[in-house]
């Protein structure tokens, strides 16, 4: 073994140790052992020289074309994530599913169609807030859901060429070696889409078994406090005009929706079927964590004066919270 590849192998091998047993920051380590292989001193013909690789070699995957195009993919999944595409892909696609089989076939088959179109890391970092919202609604462990949610991206990304940043860096090098020709867009879908349903199926029908059933600590406790919330039912809402079972106010992971008041009046226990109107003020009670879930849905802003508490104008409502030790 030469003395570079002696360099490169204990750069690799710091690395990897780092990434393990620290807590550093995998970008830090990685530029880290980037500068280590850089300049290192290394014998040559002429003598001594600085670095393993040249400056100009080293840094030659930060002007790669694919991880432009995984930078520009993250925009526009951050797109989908503000305008509200996000939780319509949890509502409407995702649904309500019965059993962990079906719930699994409704989360793997859209996620391995969108990696196809899109980088599979941004598809993943978007439906991961959805997916964790959509199994504490069903009450199925996240961990039964966030493994395959993975793979189906993973599957889903090897049918197209811009479907994984692995195939975007081989692009890139077909691309820089003289006398071959690009990938073409569906080029690699011949393997990658016989090989995703084969995933599919094998997901969806061995879960059941191999998916580890991890609940988190809070889920598991009887004690969890809970809070009140008024949210407000903004003017140009496009909630306005749709009942509360389609609007996804009836069936929130950690809160109810105890009352809405309107026009003065105070609606008690209310129906599924009840239309939103423009400048509803809903009470929603329920535990601490569900404010993040009810800060993300479209349309619905905090009331700027929490009406619901002791000083409230309503003599005949009170809170109460006991501690028993």
């Amino acid at each position: 073994m030469g003395y570079e590849a002696a360099i490169v192998l204990t750069s690799l091998s710091l690395v990897l140790a780092l990434m393990i047993f620290t807590r550093i920051a995998p970008a830090t380590i990685m530029m880290g052992g980037l500068t280590l292989i850089m300049v290192s001193p290394v014998r040559s013909d002429d003598g001594w020289r600085i670095g393993v690789l040249s400056a100009e070699k080293a840094l030659a995957g930060f002007s790669n074309t694919g991880l432009f195009t995984v930078g520009i993919l993250f925009v526009v999944v951050c797109g989908l994530r503000t305008t509200g595409a996000v939780d319509w892909i949890a509502s409407a696609i995702l649904g309500r599913p019965t059993t962990l089989r079906r719930g699994l076939l409704r989360l793997i088959t859209p996620v391995a169609a969108l990696s196809a179109f899109l980088n599979n890391t941004p598809v993943v970092a978007m439906m991961i807030p959805a997916v964790q919202d959509w199994s504490r609604r069903l009450g199925i462990a996240g961990s039964r859901l966030l493994m395959p949610l993975s793979y189906a991206a993973i599957l889903g990304g090897t049918c197209t060429i811009i479907g994984t940043s692995t195939n975007l860096v081989v692009q890139g090098l077909v691309i820089a070696t003289p006398g071959l020709d690009p990938l073409g867009f569906f080029e690699i879908a011949a393997i990658g889409v016989p090989t995703a349903i084969v995933g599919v199926l094998f997901v969806t029908t061995a879960g059941r078994w191999l998916l580890p059933d991890r609940s988190p600590p809070l889920a598991r406790t009887e004690e969890t406090r809970e809070y009140a919330l008024e949210m407000l039912v903004d003017p140009a809402s496009p909630l306005i005009g749709q009942d509360l079972e389609r609007a996804g106010l009836r069936h929130l992971p950690g809160a109810f929706l105890a009352e809405i008041q309107r026009d003065g009046g105070v609606l008690p226990a209310v129906a599924p079927t009840e239309r939103i109107v423009a400048g509803d003020r809903s009470l929603f009670v329920g535990a601490v964590d569900s404010v993040a879930d009810l800060l993300r849905i479209r349309g619905l802003v905090p009331a700027p004066e929490q009406l619901f508490k002791l000083d409230a104008p309503r003599p005949e409502r009170r809170i109460l919270e006991a501690v028993v030790a």
